[in-house]
């Protein structure tokens, strides 16, 4: 997730929170042409707790509904029996009612979810950026460790 907030920092969000939130002093004519993207600053930067929590939670939640829409399109139009809409237990408006009820969940998964991605954002994680940092024979061993462990956990769980 930091790699992807880089790049939405880079892109896009700088922008953004420097309209939203102009550093003092800084040039406040956005629409001129000879503007550079040095020039214009946000009050907040971009390792500012408040400014990475937001823009988490907005790609978090941006992302999960992209996720869904183009997931569950795909599998309603292409995997779904539509022959099960003609049976008597199956709700008028039960797809309806469906999907309001994955929009309002949606909320709730991110917020279980934003902890996670901003300990890994701030560096409170084990994942490691360049394979040179251990090396090509670590990275496959922590591959094989990882999926050895949770297959001990699976099978410690089904016995």
């Amino acid at each position: 997730m930091d790699l992807a907030l880089e790049l939405a920092d880079e892109y896009l969000l700088d922008s953004v929170w420097a309209r939203l939130l102009p550093a003092p002093g800084t040039l406040q004519d956005f629409s001129a042409t000879n503007v550079t993207s040095s020039a214009i600053e946000s009050a907040w930067p971009r390792d500012y707790f408040p400014r990475q929590l937001a823009s988490l939670t907005v790609m978090t939640l941006v992302g999960i509904h992209l996720l869904y829409f183009i997931f569950a399109s795909f599998s309603y139009y292409f995997i779904f029996n539509h022959d099960m809409m003609r049976h008597p237990r199956f709700l008028k408006n039960q797809v309806r009612l469906e999907i309001i009820c994955s929009l309002k969940a949606f909320p709730m998964i991110t917020a279980l979810t934003l902890p996670w991605f901003i300990g890994e954002v701030r560096g409170h994680s084990k994942l490691y950026q360049n394979v040179d940092e251990y090396g090509v024979p670590w990275l496959i061993f922590s591959m094989g460790l990882y999926v050895s462990s949770q297959y001990h956990v699976t099978c410690e769980l089904d016995c």
